[in-house]
């Protein structure tokens, strides 16, 4: 096994805010930005895919605490942006503890990645790192940490989770980051297959939702406070796994009868209605390097 580095943020702990907006408020919202954010520098003009497997235990045990709104959970992933071979995947836990959300990430090969998402418990073990390298041991952490938290839930590769994201940084700090998340699509994952862009994939969310994000670390920014209240803007989930997975997968019989995919607002959110979407995210060969 052989494990790669990356320019990835290893660890980061935030508050996010998510919206659901329509394009003409994205559109309005990124001008506003512009005083304070600038595009994110490792990303194309546009924006650039972003192709998730999400994990879940054979009972949706991931799914189902989503649908519950608990406020301790957490969510495994494995992420790539592109379909070069030759490029990393990102083993991703995001865990939410109250308010705040945390995140671990490490860099594999593709190989190795796809034996996590479809083996039985403690068939992959991560190699030695380098004592010299804060760095890697973290990674390497990542590692332990994310084949721990499968384990103990038995959880496999289950859902594609697909869209376009269009990204805002700081150039002053990385306290401060703005994402517009577009055409969520869904497509099934089959253990053992090889990662890949989904092509044969079912719409998600509607054409018309954009889902927007605020992300800070410390305190609510004023300039970001000024601007929810500017747009009038309303603050609730938009969980793109649950929707994905639901969008693909029969509701079953003896199911848990959980809340919907979309937890109720505290208070609604902001909602559009849309028809599906009449194209995909196209494929990059573009690795945003260093940004999630």
């Amino acid at each position: 096994m052989h494990f790669k580095a990356s320019h990835d943020a290893i660890q980061s702990s935030r508050s996010e805010l998510k919206f659901t907006i329509d394009p003409r408020q994205a559109t309005a919202i990124t001008d506003y930005l512009g005083a304070r954010l600038r595009p994110d520098p490792h990303a194309v003009p546009g924006g650039y895919p972003v192709c998730s497997v999400y994990l879940d235990s054979a009972d949706d045990l991931l799914m189902r605490q989503t649908n519950q709104g608990l406020r301790n959970r957490f969510k495994l992933r494995v992420r790539i942006y592109n379909d070069d071979p030759r490029q990393p995947a990102y083993l991703e836990i995001k865990r939410r503890e109250g308010s705040a959300v945390k995140k671990q990430r490490c860099p594999v090969d593709r190989t190795i990645a796809a034996t996590i998402l479809s083996t039985q418990q403690g068939a992959v073990r991560p190699p030695a790192t380098s004592a010299g390298d804060p760095k890697t041991q973290q990674q390497w952490l990542a590692f332990q940490e994310f084949c721990r938290l499968r384990d103990m839930i038995s959880a496999i590769g289950t859902t594609y989770v697909y869209y376009r994201r269009e990204a805002f940084v700081s150039p002053h700090n990385t306290d401060w980051r703005a994402t517009f998340d577009r055409q969520l699509v869904a497509s099934p994952y089959v253990p053992g297959s090889p990662l890949r862009i989904p092509t044969d994939v079912v719409p998600a969310g509607g054409e018309q939702t954009v889902v927007f994000e605020l992300k800070f670390t410390d305190r609510f920014p004023n300039w970001m406070r000024d601007l929810v209240q500017t747009f009038n803007l309303v603050a609730g989930p938009f969980p793109k796994y649950v929707t994905c997975r639901q969008c693909i997968t029969p509701q079953r019989s003896d199911a848990p009868n959980d809340s919907p995919a979309v937890v109720p607002n505290r208070p609604s959110p902001i909602t559009t209605a849309g028809a599906v979407p009449s194209k995909f995210p196209q494929r990059r060969r573009t690795n945003p390097t260093g940004r999630s």
